[in-house]
Formats: C-alpha cells, sequence, structure tokens
C-alpha cells in the first residue's frame, strides 16, 4: 500500500472547505472520523470508498487533482442518473487499484 499513501488524494479531500459538517483531518474534534490500516496482504476488490463534496465545482477540482498526481481509469466527472437525481461524481482507482468515488448530490432522496 505504499503507492497509495504516494497518491496522496485524501489530504486534498479532507481539507476540502464542505461546510460545517464536514470531515477535516487533523481538526480538535473532526464530525467524522476513518482510519486506514495497512496490510501487505490487501488485494483490491469490487468495494468503492466515496467522498462527498458539496458542488459540481469541488467535485470537478479534486477531478483534476486526481488526474494530475496519477489516478488510474478516471471516469467523469459526470452526472449519473442511473443513481440518483442530481448525483454528480467522478470515479477512479489509486496506483494499488482500489476504487475511489468523489460525488456531490444536487437534488436529496429524501426532501427535507
Amino acid at each position: 500500500m505504499e503507492s497509495c499513501c504516494q497518491f496522496s488524494v485524501f489530504p486534498a479531500i479532507a481539507r476540502a472547505d464542505v461546510g460545517e459538517s464536514s470531515m477535516r483531518l487533523g481538526a480538535d474534534k473532526p464530525d467524522a472520523f476513518f482510519g486506514f490500516t495497512q496490510d501487505r496482504r490487501h488485494q483490491p476488490n469490487g468495494t468503492r470508498l466515496a467522498f462527498w463534496a458539496e458542488t459540481r465545482e469541488e467535485v470537478d477540482r479534486l477531478a483534476r487533482l486526481v488526474r494530475k498526481i496519477g489516478g488510474k481509469c478516471l471516469e467523469g466527472p459526470e452526472v449519473c442518473r442511473a443513481y440518483s437525481r442530481g448525483y454528480y461524481a467522478c470515479f477512479f482507482e489509486d496506483p494499488d487499484g482500489n476504487k475511489l468515488e468523489i460525488c456531490c448530490r444536487e437534488s436529496p432522496i429524501i426532501p427535507g
């Protein structure tokens, strides 16, 4: 997983200004938290880890970053009508083949 750490899109995603209920690495009290543990025996599979962005512009910005730092199998950003109305995402793989996504949903599934 060394190449995943060198890929390093995670700090850019975590630092994205996505509002008050955002996840920020390094914050004193993050609203959400997850950690990664290296396992040298890990084999990529069909699981995809998705990161939320507030706007299409943020998805576009992060997709450009992913492309710049070597993300593989990049798809989008694009509207994904099959997912839900207003779902906009970029799909890619890190150098180890782990599937990742950056997405935003402009229309909530359940109106609030």
